[in-house]
C-alpha cells in the first residue's frame, strides 16, 4: 500500500469510527456528530502531510546547498558565484567565459579533492612560503633547479629566510644540492654555509653520479604534503604538481632516497 493512498484511507476510517460512535451515543445528534468527524480526519489528514513530508524536510535541512551556507570560509564565494551570475545575465560573451571559469575552479576541486594539484610558476612562491610556515617537524628536498633563478634573486633570499625560521623552531630540515660543476657549487657555498650554520643538514651530489635520468627537484613536508618542481632544459624553475596521498608522497620520498644514497655530507666549498 502505498504512502500516498494510507494517508488518504487512514482519515477517512478514522472519521467514520467517530461518526459511528458518535451516533450511537445518546445525546448526540446527527449533524453534531458529523461535524465531529470531518474534525477529526482533517486533523488526522494534516498529520499525516505533516508527518509524510518530514523527510524531504530533513533532506533539505541536511543538502549540501546549506552546508555551504553554514561554513564560513565557503559562503561569501558561493554568496559571490550567485551574484556574478546574476550580473552576467544573458550576456553570451559573458556567460562563455563565466562557465569556462566555473569549469576550471570545478577541475582544481576535484584535483584538490583526489590529493592532486598543479601550481603554476607564479603561484608557486606563494604557496611555498604558507607551506615552510606552517611545517612542524620534518622537512626532506633536493635541490637541482639553476641557482641563479632560484636561490641568488630576491625570491631565493626570502626562501632562504623561511628555511631557517624553520630550522631555529625545530623543524628538522635536509636538503640535498646537486650541482653540475665546482663552479656551480662554489657559487652556492654561502647559503649553504648559512643553512649549516641553522642545523640544517645539507649534502651534496655531483649530477653526474646520479645516472642519466633527470634529476628529482622535489620536497616533502611533514610526511603530508609532497611537490615536485617542473625544470626546463636549462632549469629553470616552472611549476611544480603538489600531492597529499600517501601513495604520492612515498614515490617522491623514494626519489629523495635514491639522490641521498648517493650524495655526502657538504664540508665545505672547494677552491676555484
Amino acid at each position: 500500500m502505498s504512502s500516498i493512498f494510507f494517508l488518504l484511507l487512514l482519515p477517512i476510517i478514522v472519521g467514520g469510527l467517530d461518526y459511528g460512535l458518535g451516533r450511537i451515543a445518546p445525546k448526540a445528534g446527527r449533524a453534531e456528530a458529523l461535524q465531529r468527524s470531518l474534525l477529526v480526519t482533517l486533523v488526522v489528514l494534516s498529520i499525516g502531510m505533516v508527518w509524510d513530508s518530514r523527510n524531504a524536510t530533513i533532506e533539505r535541512l541536511d543538502s549540501p546547498a546549506l552546508d555551504i551556507v553554514r561554513n564560513q570560509r565557503l559562503r561569501p564565494i558561493a554568496l559571490n558565484l550567485l551574484e556574478t551570475d546574476k550580473k552576467v545575465g544573458t550576456n553570451n560573451y559573458l556567460n562563455r567565459y563565466f562557465e569556462t571559469e566555473l569549469s576550471q575552479i570545478n577541475n582544481d576541486l576535484t584535483s584538490i579533492g583526489e590529493g592532486r594539484f598543479e601550481l603554476k610558476s607564479g603561484d608557486l612562491n606563494q604557496f611555498m612560503i604558507a607551506a615552510f610556515t606552517s611545517a612542524k617537524n620534518s622537512v626532506l628536498a633536493t635541490s637541482y633547479v639553476n641557482p641563479g633563478d632560484w636561490w641568488n634573486n630576491a625570491w631565493g633570499k626570502e626562501y632562504q629566510r623561511l628555511n631557517l625560521d624553520a630550522a631555529d623552531r625545530g623543524v628538522h630540515i635536509t636538503r640535498i644540492f646537486i650541482y653540475s660543476s665546482d663552479s656551480e657549487i662554489h657559487d652556492m657555498c654561502a647559503l649553504m654555509n648559512d643553512q649549516q650554520k641553522h642545523g640544517i643538514e645539507i649534502k651534496v651530489v655531483d649530477r653526474s653520479a646520479l645516472g642519466n635520468v633527470s634529476p628529482p627537484d622535489v620536497i616533502i613536508i611533514d610526511d603530508s604534503i609532497a611537490g615536485s618542481m617542473s625544470l626546463s632544459d636549462r632549469r629553470t624553475a616552472g611549476g611544480a604538481d603538489f600531492y597529499t596521498t600517501d601513495f604520492s608522497i612515498n614515490r617522491l620520498k623514494k626519489d629523495f632516497q635514491s639522490v641521498l644514497y648517493a650524495a655526502r655530507d657538504f664540508k665545505g666549498c672547494p677552491t676555484r
